[in-house]
């Protein structure tokens, strides 16, 4: 009667160990999606930073083309204002 006993208890520690194994398959394999997930969102994270950094740097030259450059009009006090001025004056900062 013993004999059957541990036999018994092992093919239940058995059945355990293979719940088990494919309990940790699944969770490495979640794991696994995530990893990938977060790379992804890491490279996306590094190509926007980079697009801002492109985008802050354009902004900040349109508003220093358009301090550098003061309207014509501004310039003749008369308020006559030349054909070239106007290609100026339609500066606008974003």
């Amino acid at each position: 009667m013993l004999l059957a006993e541990k036999d018994e208890i092992i093919k239940a520690v058995m059945a355990e160990g293979e719940e088990l194994s494919k309990k940790q398959a699944v969770q490495e394999g979640v794991i696994k999606k995530m990893r990938a997930k977060l790379k992804e969102a890491e490279v996306e994270a590094q190509r926007l930073a980079s697009r801002l950094q492109v985008e802050e740097t354009r902004v900040l030259s349109i508003q220093e083309v358009s301090t550098f450059h003061p309207p014509f009009f501004a310039l003749w006090p008369c308020g006559c204002l030349p054909a070239l001025a106007s290609r100026y004056t339609r500066v606008r900062v974003v």
